[in-house]
């Protein structure tokens, strides 16, 4: 079992859900998803994102493109 990286994190406040941009090719377009992530981080009340949810298309992607967006993400 992973240890939680952030002990003191108590969710609270908005959490959404983010978007995955691809390019035509299907390959991760990771501009526009760090300018997305800058974009809903930048709303009042975000207190936390969600990545690796149903939004970002997780479950068509590669292991190794996940682990791509998910270090975008950090």
């Amino acid at each position: 079992m992973n240890k939680n990286p952030y002990p003191k994190f108590i969710p609270h406040g908005v959490i959404p859900a983010v978007i995955l941009p691809f390019h035509e090719d299907f390959s991760i377009d990771e501009i526009s998803f760090r300018s997305h992530l800058r974009d809903v981080v930048s709303v009042a009340g975000v207190s936390a994102i969600t990545i690796n949810a149903h939004s970002t298309e997780v479950a068509s992607v590669l292991l190794k493109s996940n682990k791509e967006f998910g270090n975008c993400s950090r």
